[in-house]
């Protein structure tokens, strides 16, 4: 199980961007032999095919329709984006002899991370082709480029006890000691464009790569944990599982979970619904059989939580809390921060029998936590649904960590998941295991 590690390890490291995950995903999708098409396209979809789309080059939609297909479908739900800085339009700041780029937060991240670690840039490029066509160019500058430099202590006497970033100040990093330093004429070399650049969106990274540590190395840290570790492990489940001639099995990441999922392509828009729709017209069911074909089906919304953190136990609900390298997570909260509820843990615990390690979340009291994308796409798309994650320490930091064994975990647990499938029989459920 080492290799599914390493290989999500490696996912990791080439995808520093929801732009860049989602294009990796793609190549290996064709190379596996899935159809590619674009929303628009006057595609008719055809039993024991598989095929795949993508919304505004950071959400994602890959399915596999039984031979057989009478209608469920069982989805996996997981989001591409991780807090950032994010590039802004106008982004060089002269200061003296120095050359800085302009950036606004994207998402809740914990700031004081990204100062003085090696940083770079990653995204995507929108570019005038020579057919005068808009074409999208997806980027990832490896080297070391820029630095958030802290103030030094001997002028921030308070930094240890009383630090407060300004995020219109403190955060603009440095990149170039140039005469007539231009981002975007930068890139235009470095990125070897010959085309103009009409829009982009650029973010931050880290150029440190995730690494093993611990005495066993039973941890990974990592950057992006939250949550390409679950887009990763749902999509190798996905692909690597048998077809079950009787449902469509369905993989579906969005981006945009941490600014709020109101987007085109966020979980909060129609891409789910409107392809699950278009599967059944074509497979000879109509719109109105929707709401009939989810009542069969089941979805695994799967985004990180809160390990209990040792040096903050206070914080914690220590009898309903998660720990590194325990299993993964089952994410239960009466507010619908997380869609869990008693009957999709029941179907969970059937589904799963002894077969996976899991340990029961909730939050304490005192702390309203997180939550995730499952509730956002109920709107839309109403089924049972359980939220599900792995325990992490660190969360939304610029590096995260998290238990080897929970990676493992989450991997056997969707590999058991595409190999069921719900049996409804006058209001009770059992779980079909296929080989």
């Amino acid at each position: 199980m080492n290799n599914i590690v390493n290989k999500l390890m490696n996912f990791i490291n080439e995808s520093p961007t929801s732009y860049n995950a989602v294009n990796n995903l793609k190549e290996d999708l064709l190379a596996r032999g899935f159809i590619y098409f674009n929303e628009s396209d006057d595609i008719k979809f055809a039993k024991g095919k598989s095929y795949f789309t993508i919304r505004n080059g950071s959400s994602i939609i890959a399915f596999s329709i039984g031979k057989d297909y009478k209608g469920p479908f069982m989805i996996t739900a997981s989001h591409t984006d991780s807090p950032s800085f994010k590039i802004k339009s106008n982004p060089n700041i002269k200061e003296r002899s120095h050359n800085l780029l302009n950036v606004e937060p994207y998402g809740g991240m914990i700031g004081y991370s990204y100062f003085d670690r090696p940083l770079s840039l990653a995204g995507r490029l929108l570019i005038k082709n020579k057919n005068n066509q808009i074409e999208e160019k997806v980027i990832d500058i490896k080297r070391p480029l820029l630095v958030i430099p802290s103030l030094c202590i001997h002028f921030s006497r308070e930094v240890n006890t009383n630090f407060k970033i300004d995020f219109a100040k403190d955060v603009r990093p440095l990149i170039s000691q140039s005469e007539q330093f231009d981002l975007l004429k930068f890139i235009h070399q470095e990125c070897n464009i010959e085309d103009e650049i009409l829009g982009y969106d650029l973010f931050l990274k880290t150029t440190e790569k995730g690494t093993l540590i611990g005495e066993n190395n039973e941890y990974i840290l990592s950057p992006r944990l939250d949550n390409l570790v679950n887009m990763y492990l749902s999509y190798q489940g996905f692909v690597e599982s048998k077809d079950n001639n009787l449902i469509t099995k369905v993989f579906a990441s969005f981006d945009n979970e941490e600014v709020g999922s109101s987007s085109l392509q966020g979980a909060n828009s129609n891409f789910l619904e409107s392809i699950l729709k278009r599967i059944l017209e074509d497979t000879s069911f109509n719109d109105y059989d929707l709401s009939k074909m989810l009542e069969k089906s089941f979805m695994m919304s799967l985004d990180n939580g809160h390990a209990i953190h040792p040096n903050h136990l206070d914080v914690c609900d220590l009898d309903n809390g998660a720990y590194l390298n325990k299993g993964i997570m089952v994410k239960i909260n009466p507010s619908l921060a997380y869609v869990s509820d008693g009957l999709s843990l029941a179907i969970f615990k059937m589904m799963v029998g002894d077969k996976v390690k899991y340990q029961l979340f909730h939050n304490n009291n005192k702390i309203r936590g997180g939550s995730t994308l499952g509730n956002i796409l109920l709107r839309t798309v109403s089924l049972k649904s359980i939220d599900l994650g792995l325990p992490t320490l660190g969360m939304h930091s610029l590096v995260e960590l998290c238990g080897v064994n929970d990676v493992i975990e989450m991997y056997n647990t969707v590999s058991v998941f595409y190999r069921s499938y719900l049996n409804l029989d006058q209001g009770k459920i059992s779980i079909i295991e296929h080989d």
